[in-house]
């Protein structure tokens, strides 16, 4: 559930007196939400959590629905377009079917890396469900 919320201001961004106008709005569908450090040390793996809401969190087994689906973790790639085919065999390309979902290797830097639902042919599911996490490795 989210409340959004109006408010009219002038050109330096002051709140005039003018009534706000809102609106109650309930967003219904698959979603996910990753956490993980923002920094880690080099050499341990990084662990990336994935909560789930919407669909079941199941090895990809060929179904072409958004009731069931898998995560990817695309590493310091961007993800597919909603609706594309997510590669298999790429080692950027992070496929799992739990939480948390194990990067290892990762490089001293700033890491960036989405995590996106896909069905069980491997395409990201056509609604976007995605999220993504920043770490940097010292």
């Amino acid at each position: 559930d989210h409340t959004l919320r109006v408010v009219v201001g002038d050109g330096a961004h002051t709140r005039l007196d003018v009534d706000a106008a809102e609106v109650k709005v309930t967003v219904d569908g698959p979603t996910i939400d990753a956490t993980a450090p923002a920094t880690l040390a080099a050499g341990p793996p990084l662990e990336i959590a994935v909560a789930v809401s919407g669909f079941d969190l199941i090895k990809a087994d060929g179904a072409m629905t958004e009731a069931t689906g898998h995560l990817h973790a695309f590493v310091d790639t961007p993800p597919v377009a909603p609706g594309e085919a997510i590669a298999v065999g790429n080692p950027l390309i992070i496929h799992s079917a739990t939480s948390p979902i194990t990067v290892t290797g990762l490089a001293a830097g700033e890491h960036t890396i989405w995590i996106v639902a896909g069905d069980g042919t491997h395409h990201a599911f056509k609604t976007p469900v995605r999220d993504k996490v920043v770490v940097t490795v010292t």
